[in-house]
């Protein structure tokens, strides 16, 4: 009955069906119940209602599972809420023993290559995100990567996307490893695009960040890749 709720997205109801069981029979919801609620929640947004099943779910003496880790990572990154999102997944691995699984951490890199105003809190998280992979032996796929780094070259004024860029570089560390996670024509025509929408000089300090964390692999003449405006009559007879 309360899964029938939740794929009709009526999340109330599915939550009354929850108390009906405890107060009227006294039976306990398990972890998979939990999980059902959990995941309905993270399907509508209801990121607070979501946390409020986690805490109860913890009260009533319910271990959580690796799933519940996935699910609240599916929680947070739908309503993007990226500040503090890997902190409260580690919070809840390390009360109950689990272990992050690689697929958990992609959940959220993901989460942070999609366009929004959260320019700053992506990419700390971002950064957070590939220290943890890289320190496991885990790396970041090709796509995912440039994905990332392209949202912050499309995206935000010169300082942030710079900064933002930087960072990321940063948490990589080998240019080595980095010219192997760089997608470089996807991430030659955001530049270019973000040349001919903003001007020049707002893509260039972001290429030379690129070049330089790579030892001088990423490069390209942007000037020359930059569209021009067409002559006028009268520039072409002044020229």
């Amino acid at each position: 009955l309360a899964k029938g709720h939740c794929l009709r997205g009526d999340v109330r109801s599915a939550m009354k069906v929850m108390q009906e069981m405890k107060n009227a029979h006294g039976l306990k919801p398990d972890e998979i119940f939990y999980n059902t609620l959990l995941d309905a929640c993270a399907e509508q947004g209801m990121v607070e209602d979501g946390m409020q099943l986690i805490c109860q779910m913890e009260k009533e003496g319910v271990p959580a599972s690796k799933y519940t880790l996935s699910i609240l990572a599916k929680l947070l990154v739908r309503a993007r809420r990226l500040d503090g999102a890997l902190e409260k997944v580690e919070k809840l691995s390390n009360r109950h023993g689990l272990d992050i699984n690689v697929n958990i951490y992609t959940t959220l890199l993901a989460a942070c290559s999609e366009p929004g105003d959260d320019h700053l809190s992506a990419a700390r998280l971002a950064s957070s995100l590939l220290h943890k992979m890289l320190s496991r032996g885990a790396r970041p796929d090709r796509r995912t990567f440039t994905a990332l780094i392209r949202r912050f070259v499309a995206h935000g004024d010169r300082k942030e996307s710079l900064e933002a860029v930087s960072d990321i570089l940063g948490a990589v560390g080998s240019s080595k490893l980095l010219q192997g996670f760089l997608d470089k024509q996807a991430l030659q025509d955001a530049l270019v695009a973000r040349a001919d929408s903003f001007g020049i000089e707002e893509a260039r300090p972001i290429l030379q960040e690129l070049k330089h964390a790579t030892d001088g692999s990423f490069w390209f003449d942007l000037d020359a890749s930059v569209s021009r405006p067409p002559l006028t009559d009268g520039s072409a007879q002044e020229s």
